[in-house]
């Protein structure tokens, strides 16, 4: 079994996948986890995620795949501004510190840059998720986070066949 997160300083999408070998890969369950206050510190918010995270009722994975921040930020990123590139990376860094503490819990940890899965515009990959998986519900999805982590599990089991 693979859990995947797509962690952000705002959410955190996460799925559950069987590792087996159905095509498209069996997805067990899949949601988003939102900061119980969403107004306060990305760190505030990165431990409220945390704690749902820890209270989800997951059979142990075998391995937990996290998205970090790509080595290059896309073109169009590249002139935002760089703090919310660090907020995002802090978040992620709390989610990873977490995940890595707790190994009997999520399994052995691979950690994927974004741009060693991910080829073509969000919006492109959430739509190829969606045909793919119809209990995925794009409306509940607004940032993508769910589809996401869809991806990254069904990437991930792929690329270990």
């Amino acid at each position: 079994m693979i859990l995947a997160l797509d962690p952000s300083s705002t959410c955190l999408g996460f799925a559950v996948a069987e590792s087996g070998t159905s095509d498209p890969v069996r997805m067990i369950e899949f949601g988003r986890i939102t900061p119980d206050k969403p107004r306060t510190t990305v760190y505030g918010r990165t431990i409220s995620i945390i704690r749902q995270l820890a209270d989800c009722d997951f059979e142990r994975p075998d391995y937990t795949v996290i998205e970090i921040p790509a080595l290059r930020p896309p073109r169009h990123a590249r002139g935002q501004a760089r703090t919310g590139q660090a907020l995002y990376g802090m978040a992620v860094g709390l989610i990873v510190a977490h995940v890595e503490a707790h190994p009997l819990r999520y399994g052995a940890m691979v950690l994927v840059a974004a741009d060693e899965w991910t080829h073509t515009a969000k919006a492109k990959r959430a739509a190829a998720i969606a045909a793919l998986y119809p209990e995925y519900r794009a409306a509940a999805d607004p940032g993508m986070d769910i589809a996401d982590a869809i991806g990254l599990a069904a990437w991930y089991v792929e690329s270990q066949r």
